[in-house]
């Protein structure tokens, strides 16, 4: 009976690998508390992705779901933190991270669970629905500024406070640099590709660094929500190739890296913290799209056929213009045949208003 509960569940773990290989995108849950566990291998789409994540923050969703990953374990101790990687351009990281090594039927704090994730929506979109939510649900926090709420684009680094932006210098160990120098030791000049995934490399340590000075300080607010959007890895696969060996060492430096940030953080908020990673490459499909489309023509209204603005109020007034002048004509129509059948021999209306004479003649 054991033996054939381990094929099974070495058959579950391939199928889910496969079917993360030719998705779109990927959801790993490097860490959760023992309050909220993520059980399984059902896809997800990613528009969903809000829901899921608001409900193990311990929000009241709308919009049901049917997916039967999340289960709440005590509603009594949800997380108070919630950080979020998001690897752009790339469609699944697992096959080559190691990531899932940790069962995730396991009833531990340190449980992994991965997901196929359906790319239906941009990660900032997602990112701003569950903003708007922890905003809502905790207005008195936002007034007084202790509500930390942090979307980080890191390939937009002069957007990037200055404690936050990386140097490539300093973004591996010393026991990675040896082997990144060796992979490039022929290459005549520095890659900026390379230089560009080191820099954000390095930006994540620092904001993960900033995330865990933030918990042992942190006081009666709402949660702590940390976006962090790495957009550096795809460029140095497209350089490299994707089975080549610069690219998987490059993944396994990110893994790393992430699962050491993910420990770090379990302990600072001890152990009621969700970290999870997104891959995806839906932004980049895009993107290209939009390059290729781009003739350097300059677009105006006129020319994409711009539709007009209405007001809030359009609908609730065109509403009660159409049924009233549905009203109207239906009203109309019963007058017209009521007046057009009245009988003129009775003491009608029409009758009494006609002379006298033609009364006494009838």
């Amino acid at each position: 009976m054991t033996k054939v509960y381990s094929m099974f569940k070495s058959l579950l773990l391939v199928s889910c690998l496969f079917a993360s290989v030719y998705g779109a995108g990927e959801l790993v849950i490097l860490q959760s508390p023992k309050s909220v566990k993520f059980v399984g291998h059902e896809e997800l789409d990613q528009n969903l992705l809000k829901d899921v994540f608001s409900s193990a923050l311990g929000f009241t969703t709308n919009k049901a779901s049917s997916w039967s990953g999340l289960e709440i374990k005590d509603p009594f101790h949800y997380p108070v933190a919630l950080f979020v990687l998001v690897v752009d351009g790339v469609r699944s990281l697992s096959g080559a991270s190691g990531w899932g090594g940790i069962d995730s039927d396991d009833d531990s704090a340190a449980a992994e669970a991965i997901y196929p994730l359906g790319t239906n929506e941009d990660e900032s979109i997602t990112w701003r629905a569950l903003e708007r939510r922890i905003r809502e649900r905790y207005p008195s926090a936002v007034s007084d500024s202790n509500l930390t709420l942090v979307r980080a684009d890191l390939g937009e680094e002069e957007t990037l406070p200055k404690n936050w932006k990386g140097d490539e210098g300093h973004a591996l160990l010393d026991s990675e640099i040896a082997e990144w120098n060796a992979l490039r030791e022929n290459q005549a000049v520095a890659q900026e590709e390379d230089a560009r995934f080191l820099a954000e490399l390095s930006s994540f340590g620092n904001i993960a660094k900033d995330a865990v000075h933030s918990a042992e300080k942190k006081g009666v607010s709402g949660p702590d929500v940390y976006w962090v959007v790495l957009r550096g890895l795809h460029p140095l696969i497209d350089l490299h190739g994707e089975g080549s060996q610069q690219a998987a060492q490059a993944v396994r430096i990110l893994s790393t890296r992430a699962r050491t940030m993910a420990n770090a953080l379990a302990q600072a908020y001890k152990n009621r913290v969700i970290m999870g990673v997104i891959t995806s490459d839906a932004s980049h499909t895009r993107q290209t799209r939009s390059l290729k489309a781009d003739d350097g023509v300059k677009l105006t209204k006129e020319s994409i056929n711009v539709s007009p603005e209405y007001s809030i109020y359009y609908p609730a007034m065109f509403n009660i213009f159409l049924w009233f002048m549905i009203a109207f004509l239906f009203a109309l129509i019963a007058i017209s045949l009521a007046i057009a059948t009245m009988d003129p021999g009775r003491d009608s209306i029409i009758y009494r208003m006609t002379s006298s004479s033609m009364k006494k003649d009838n």
